[in-house]
This record gives C-alpha cells, structure tokens and sequence, in this order.
C-alpha cells in the first residue's frame, strides 16, 4: 500500500522503453485510497533520491485532502522539472515553505 516501483522489463507498460515508475497511493482521513503520484524516468534514475520525494509528496497531498468536499485544497505549488543528472533546471509556482 506504500511506494510502488515498476522497473523497465519488470512491467509490461515499460517492456521495451527503457523507463520505469515509481508511484505512491495517497489516502483520505478514512484511510481510503483517493487517488496516486508519480514519477516515470529513465530505469537507471536515481531511486534513492526519487522514492523518498514521491512517498512524501503523496503524504502532503493527502493532508491537503478535504473530506466536505471531497477535493483538494493547494495555496501553492512547485513544480521542478529535472534533467537526467537530477540537476533542476525549471521551477514553476510559489514555493510550499
């Protein structure tokens, strides 16, 4: 029920690309799963780096969760995209801090 990795010819999705996912449910205060997060990249990314992110960032999202009416609340957002030496070279939104 935690973090999910699905590695290239593990995974008949990425069989042949190359890439791999790792994925993270997220749930509501009921402990329902209410929906997933997730990276694909390239199979050689680096996990120890991606795995922790993407099971913190599922938990964030769930806190976010509201049950009255059943969506998410966000007062800002990051997105960073990342090249294949997990160098940021774009960030886009205001910062969560």
């Amino acid at each position: 029920d935690g973090v999910q990795i699905f590695i290239g010819s593990e995974n008949n999705l990425f069989n042949h690309s190359g890439c791999s996912m790792v994925i993270a449910p997220y749930h509501n205060s009921s402990e329902k799963i209410i929906g997933a997060i997730g990276v694909i990249g390239p199979s050689r990314m680096n996990y120890g780096k991606i795995i922790p992110l993407v099971d913190y960032t599922a938990k964030i999202v769930a806190g976010c969760w509201d049950n009255d009416t059943q969506s998410i609340i966000v007062k800002s957002f990051k997105i960073i995209t990342v090249n294949k030496n997990n160098e940021a070279i774009e960030m886009i939104g205001d910062p969560i801090w």
